[in-house]
């Protein structure tokens, strides 16, 4: 790695255990910062002083000297971006070190208003040093935090950074507790009164309870969902970002890709923390103000209302008795996660497509009331695969799913269908029947139409080359495809076609036919072709 010596603000390299101690600058970049070429070359020195960037690591050189060190790692001068290698290597290494926050405003009145609380990379910043000091734009020190787990509390006192032995420095506010000194005197006090306090204020900004911002509590007690509630509402200047920046938290080691997307990236993450952890708190969220069909989130954000949800496995007590402790082990495959989950109403033998059943996590959602409530996951049947195990999907509405913890449950060995990379899964309805009534009734022509425009978007062909005697088959729709054309057509005809349906169709005519049948489409059948080049399309309806 490359650090800064902060005497000559000369880059120099060390490999493994010759790593000397270092202070990190955690800040938020600005539009003119100073970059690896230009510090690593002393002919470009002078233009790298004239950036406004420049400054700002001059700075942090200077307080890290008077406090103590001799070199600094700051992340837009001391990684090689021109090197995947190197950037990769960097992402991937968790922050352990003091840093300075840059952006910040004089004193704690208007200090979470920063943009430093708002930024992606900042969390495991804030969240991984044994120290973090904090700076105004002036470089006046605000406050400190040191990590009880690398301190302990006697020796906070030793902790304290140059300049901010005077409570002037840092006087508390009304919110984070009584006044403990008002002027330039020298108060005798516990040095930690101005760390707790310090915290106090960073969880009123952050929503991250004490005990974690302090270490009393070690991160792998919050909840996988916790942690990613954290990362909620945090920006990022490249989307993949907003997944990188979180593989430290979790202590994930995965390939950098970038242009691969959000919606990727945050999947790959998700599925190594599956691969480490039984924590089914990475199946729990939901999106306000709308249901969802996914298994897995396509970004931190669907986590904003998970800040209270905890795996039972690292409570105190077990509130729905010992039973909770038992783990399943769960493996992703290409059908989605396979896993053993208690469900109520357990019968999954002769279920009808689209039949919901409940499946209930280890996990239990805290509530402002001090309540413990058990949370389920909503499931609707989809088929049986060929290891006669049930395929389900997930349905997740806008709001959480509770189970009553006396109803009664078995556990059970299911699929819950995992094809993340498609916009939805299958829309679960009302299950299909011969006779069935239903208030949507499309006209025939609308019908065909609307059929052909979601077999064309999912194929990936124009709607004027879909024929009646176009072959199912010879659109290349495979059983996770069929899932997303069923699924937009449940919604437009509130009719959900099982599968196995699905398939039997031949061509276009006949599954076209099958919907009128379904939905009672008192229109005469329309003869193929409708045009004289046999197409149904665009064309043809009007």
């Amino acid at each position: 790695m490359h650090l800064l010596s902060v005497t000559t603000l000369t880059l120099h390299s060390f490999i493994g255990e010759a790593i000397p101690p270092y202070a990190i600058l955690s800040h938020v970049w600005g539009p003119e910062e100073v970059s690896y070429v230009l510090m690593a070359k002393p002919k470009h020195s002078s233009a790298a002083k004239l950036l406004a960037g420049f400054s700002k690591i001059e700075m942090c050189c200077k307080q890290a000297q008077r406090d103590g060190h001799q070199w600094v790692w700051v992340d837009t001068c001391c990684i090689d971006k021109r090197s995947s290698a190197e950037l990769s290597e960097a992402i991937n290494s968790m922050f352990l070190c003091s840093g300075g926050a840059e952006d910040e405003a004089a004193g704690l009145r208007g200090f979470g208003d920063s943009r430093w609380f708002t930024r992606g990379w900042t969390l495991q910043e804030l969240l991984a040093p044994r120290k973090l000091v904090f700076f105004a734009r002036d470089w006046n020190p605000i406050g400190y935090m040191a990590n009880y787990r690398f301190c302990g509390k006697k020796s906070l006192s030793n902790s304290v950074p140059n300049g901010l032995e005077d409570t002037n420095i840092h006087p508390p506010s009304p919110e984070s507790g009584p006044e403990i000194g008002t002027g330039n005197e020298r108060i005798e006090r516990d040095p930690s009164h101005t760390y707790l306090s310090l915290a106090s204020q960073i969880s009123l900004t952050t929503n991250i309870p004490e005990d974690y911002l302090t270490g009393k509590k070690a991160l792998r007690q919050a909840s996988v969902a916790q942690r990613m509630f954290w990362a909620a509402r945090r920006k990022t200047t490249r989307e993949e970002d907003h997944a990188y920046s979180l593989m430290g938290l979790f202590d994930i080691n995965m390939p950098i890709l970038y242009g691969e997307g959000l919606e990727k990236a945050f999947t790959r993450l998700q599925h190594e923390i599956m691969l480490r952890s039984p924590d089914q708190s990475i199946l729990l969220w939901y999106k306000a103000g709308e249901t969802s069909y996914r298994l897995l989130a396509e970004s931190p954000d669907c986590f904003q209302n998970s800040g209270g949800i905890m795996f039972i496995s690292t409570l105190n007590t077990f509130p729905f008795g010992r039973k909770g402790q038992q783990w399943s082990s769960s493996t992703m495959t290409n059908l989605g996660l396979h896993i053993t989950l208690p469900i109520l109403a357990a019968r999954t033998k002769n279920l009808l497509p689209g039949e919901a059943r409940v499946a209930v996590s280890h996990c239990v959602l805290y509530n402002t009331t001090g309540r413990l409530k058990r949370v389920g996951l909503n499931l609707h049947f989809l088929q049986n695969n060929l290891e006669d195990y049930p395929v389900f999907s997930c349905h997740r509405p806008p709001y959480w799913v509770f189970v009553d913890k006396s109803a009664l449950s078995e556990p059970t060995r299911i699929y819950l269908c995992g094809n993340d990379y498609i916009s939805r899964a299958a829309n679960p309805g009302t299950p299909s029947s011969s006779n069935m009534a239903v208030n949507l009734r499309p006209k025939s022509e609308s019908l065909e139409l609307e059929v052909c425009k979601v077999l064309a978007r999912v194929a990936g062909v124009a709607v004027d080359n879909l024929t009646g005697k176009t072959k199912i088959k010879d659109l290349g729709i495979d059983s996770s495809m069929a899932l997303e054309v069923i699924g937009e057509l449940s919604e437009a005809f509130k009719l959900l076609v099982p599968l196995t349906e699905f398939f039997r169709f031949l061509d276009v005519r006949s599954m076209c036919s099958y919907y009128r049948r379904e939905l009672s489409v008192d229109v005469a059948e329309p003869s193929f072709p409708l045009a004289s080049t046999d197409r149904i399309g665009v064309g043809s309806m009007t």
